[in-house]
């Protein structure tokens, strides 16, 4: 490597120049929104690191790339652009005057190293991130603590007399439960109602759910906003539930006007804008008007009411290959969970867009279902 700059030390840098030039040239045509004597000095320094530095700190060009991710701004990108046509060039020369390509290996490794270690940490974070947003994706709905209800208390007696008084007037109640962001319900009878509990026969699907969740939410004019059911006992030939311990619901029941998914893997989000903004984000559920993005800063380039230009794709179940989908989304609302921001997009889709949403969303929730349905055969039967 010290052979090899020494041997074309006066090309790299006069090329430095140019070097730079082209990165700012980058970063005018991305409209990033950036002071340029700021950008001129990181790329001045990334170039004196890669190839005449001794010591290699790359630590303020990580500082630097991470203040910069935190506005939209991805420089390692706008850098392996300028590089790249460092390359050709170099390539060029290298033909007339090397009698192998041994230099330009050596030029293209160089790079390549000192890309890597100004963005190991970031590299670092993406892992990370990765595991929090699978976590986000499973299914892990909020869980509902019964530890303060005595199944003997005034208030559970109360609520068993109004499912004694439901069972003899032979009305149903609903049950509903989330999962992976799929709302699954039905109407189901009571079938008895003893001190013990209350027993319900529930079809295959909320069977599964309510095992998988361990409580159920019941809803029926008489209860108001709804209360929750804490499961006592399953029996999974019969399709029967026993709910033991019940209490009110806190808040409402989240409505949506259409069907809302999780995805079954990450799904990656590019977030643009004509001025400058290149943000990437993961889904977390997805319905045929709406995306929840989240984006692993709390720092975000825009706010409420913003149109962004959105493109991620989406598996089609039926032939197991990918679609595009590029779209207009405008932010709805910003919410902060750990290490980022959850962001809703209102999507104003063409009807080819629109299409392919369905597509998968259908194909989601038949998943979603069916995921259901083999835990009862795995785990129940």
């Amino acid at each position: 490597m010290e052979d090899f700059i020494s041997r074309w030390e006066a090309y790299l840098r006069n090329y430095e120049k140019k070097f730079v030039f082209t990165a700012l040239k980058v970063c005018s045509a991305l409209k990033v929104d950036v002071p340029q004597e700021e950008l001129k000095s990181f790329f001045v320094n990334l170039y004196h690191q890669t190839f005449f530095s001794k010591d290699m700190d790359l630590s303020s060009c990580v500082e630097f790339i991470e203040k910069m991710k935190a506005r939209g701004v991805d420089l390692k990108f706008i850098s392996t652009k300028a590089f790249l046509l460092l390359v050709g060039d170099f390539s060029i020369q290298c033909f007339h005057k090397e009698s192998s390509l041994d230099a330009v290996r050596g030029i293209v490794a160089r790079i390549d190293e000192v890309l890597e270690g100004c963005s190991k940490k970031i590299i670092e974070d993406y892992e990370d991130i990765s595991s929090l947003v699978r976590s986000l994706i499973s299914h892990r709905e909020k869980a509902v603590d019964f530890s303060n209800v005595e199944p003997e208390g005034e208030e559970n007696k109360k609520l068993l007399e109004k499912f004694k008084d439901l069972k003899k007037k032979g009305e149903s109640v609903e049950l509903f439960n989330i999962y992976k962001g799929l709302h699954i319900r039905s109407f189901v009878p009571i079938m008895d109602v003893k001190e013990d509990g209350v027993l319900l026969e529930v079809g295959l699907t909320q069977l599964g759910v309510i095992a998988i969740d361990r409580f159920t939410l019941l809803k029926h004019p008489e209860f108001g906003e709804g209360i929750y059911g804490e499961v006592k006992v399953i029996e999974p030939e019969s399709k029967r539930v026993k709910l033991w311990r019940f209490k009110r619901a806190e808040g409402k029941e989240e409505k949506r006007s259409s069907v809302r998914v999780k995805p079954k893997d990450i799904v990656e989000v590019s977030i643009n804008s004509e001025k400058g903004i290149d943000l990437l984000g993961y889904i977390l559920d997805i319905s045929i008007d709406h995306v929840n993005v989240f984006i692993p800063k709390r720092e975000l380039p825009f706010e409420e009411g913003e149109a962004l230009k959105l493109s991620f794709k989406l598996e089609d179940c039926r032939n197991k290959q990918y679609m595009e989908v590029n779209t207009e989304g405008i932010v709805r609302a910003i919410r902060t969970p750990p290490k980022g921001s959850s962001v809703v997009f209102r999507l104003n889709t063409t009807p080819q867009e629109e299409t392919k949403l369905s597509v998968y969303i259908t194909c989601r929730q038949k998943e979603i279902v069916r995921d259901i349905n083999e835990y009862v055969k795995e785990y129940l039967s």
